[in-house]
């Protein structure tokens, strides 16, 4: 089972930017630099258009987990009926300095090809919980007291590693499930931050066909080391 709330951000806030700069174009004409919607919006830098919040419930461990991951966690999941539980936050950004964003302008008007986006990813929390629903937090005492001989420290450090791949996996189909949400929220946010040149971009051209794991930038992998492996 699995819960996901998606919050838009950057609408908003690229209606009020786009407002605040028709004001100061009207207030700055003498300005001796004339910014056009190309320079304009590689000046943002990086924009970040979309936040998704993600509770991931595993009750099977798949091949991600690789052998150690299958060992611990396929019998806690399977035998002793426990949940495994990630929540996590995307962010969706787009690097307008890439020199893969290009602005075209033409007497048709103006077309956008925007850059590979990247997927920030910032986890909250990590735990498992039983069928009652008791939530178990302290994890290596836990992990230690239901195994004869405990784990050793090489097999936590694997448990990080698989479970950061996890969250990877899970990340990269969040990406995949709403990208076409994403790219309407981006037309929306881009036109908004224009709005003080008076045009609007009706063409785009979004990159993510498919989604690597190279765009995906875990932000806090260490909180999952603390949660496995320390005491």
């Amino acid at each position: 089972m699995k819960y996901f709330i998606g919050i838009l951000i950057g609408g908003a806030g690229g209606f009020l930017i786009g407002y605040v700069w028709n004001k100061f174009q009207k207030k700055e004409k003498s300005d001796s630099i004339k910014l056009n919607v190309s320079s304009y919006l590689v000046r943002i830098g990086e924009l970040r258009v979309y936040r998704a919040y993600m509770k991931e419930i595993v009750t099977s461990v798949d091949h991600v987990w690789g052998d150690i991951g299958k060992k611990y966690f396929s019998w806690m999941l399977s035998e002793k009926k426990l949940a495994m539980v990630f929540e996590f936050e995307v962010d969706f950004v787009y690097n307008l300095l890439s020199k893969d964003f290009k602005v075209l302008e033409d007497a048709k008007g103006i077309s956008i090809k925007m850059p590979r986006c990247k997927y920030d990813v910032k986890i909250k929390d990590f735990y498992f919980y039983d069928e009652q629903g008791t939530r178990l937090k302290i994890l290596p005492e836990f992990l230690s007291s239901i195994f004869d001989g405990g784990v050793s420290e090489e097999e936590k450090n694997e448990l990080v590693k698989m479970a950061i791949k996890q969250v990877e996996e899970i990340s990269k189909k969040v990406a995949m499930n709403i990208q076409s949400d994403v790219d309407k929220t981006t037309r929306e946010t881009i036109n908004n931050l224009i709005v003080g040149f008076h045009k609007r971009i009706d063409s785009f051209k979004f990159y993510e066909n498919n989604i690597s794991l190279d765009q995906i930038n875990i932000e806090n992998p260490s909180l999952l080391e603390t949660k496995l492996t320390k005491k």
